[in-house]
């Protein structure tokens, strides 16, 4: 009768993984101010997984001591209850997607420039202006002049920038999507917190999903390893016990012997 070992398949790193995600889903309310609806979802996903792990463990535990079944059966029927499980904990690679999605599309919300409220004309006049007077500025004074127009209030300024059909670099990228975000923090700071939140508990969702892939997907498979035709190669040796092709030293002497 195989030992319960035998049929291990390794959920007590995962759990453990699922436990520790709990916690630091509850210090992230504590001191990051996270959304705690968005944490509790992602506390119902992780019970969720958790009870599977947990279904998937007493069936394997009690087909270890099964006496009524063969060393084959046992694996046979593991491989079934394994599989079974996996599927049902697909569900936590969708919810990591569906929370990313849902951060990332939060994010550009949250940072996109607030839309015209004149004609495109008008618009597309003024912003052509903001930008020559712009453009004649050291780099320093451009991003001087975007920091006040946008803590004023003035977004018509970053909007000329954006807008730019050359896609000139009229201040650094990098400084005008930080500008952007820490804007958007200061005057959408609930909104802001959800997204951070989602996009938290997308990445460990994440990282819970490639844990169940290393644990349970490949269960009970032998790995297959396809090795390559070596082609033939001669390595032209010989055989040390052949005598050597004989030369003119070994030919037998030419005319009479000289001694009868």
């Amino acid at each position: 009768m195989p030992t319960q070992n035998s049929l291990n398949i390794g959920t007590a790193p995962v759990l453990a993984l699922i436990q520790r995600s709990r916690e630091e889903a509850v210090i992230h309310i504590e001191y990051e101010g996270a959304d705690r609806a968005v944490i509790g979802s992602f506390l119902e996903i992780l019970g969720q997984a958790e009870a599977e792990l947990t279904l998937v463990d007493r069936a394997i535990n009690a087909l270890a001591v099964d006496s009524d079944l063969s060393d084959a059966g046992k694996t046979k029927r593991a491989v079934e209850i394994v599989g079974k499980g996996y599927g049902h904990l697909q569900f936590v690679r969708k919810d990591a997607v569906t929370k990313r999605d849902a951060a990332d599309e939060a994010r550009a919300r949250l940072t996109a420039v607030p839309k015209v409220a004149t004609d495109p004309v008008t618009d597309a006049l003024i912003n052509s202006e903001i930008r020559q007077r712009l453009a004649k500025l050291p780099q320093s004074e451009r991003m001087k002049n975007v920091v006040q127009a946008m803590t004023t209030g003035r977004m018509q300024v970053v909007r000329a920038i954006q807008a730019d059909p050359l896609d000139e670099e009229i201040v650094p990228a990098e400084f005008l999507r930080r500008l952007l975000q820490e804007h958007a923090q200061q005057t959408e700071g609930t909104q802001w917190r959800r997204m951070e939140t989602l996009q938290f508990i997308a990445d460990r969702l994440a990282t819970l999903a490639t844990a169940l892939d290393l644990s349970l997907k490949n269960y009970g498979l032998l790995p297959v390893l396809e090795g390559k035709t070596v082609r033939h190669v001669d390595l032209k040796q010989q055989n040390p016990h052949t005598p050597p092709d004989k030369g003119p030293a070994d030919a037998p002497p030419s005319g009479t012997p000289q001694f009868q």
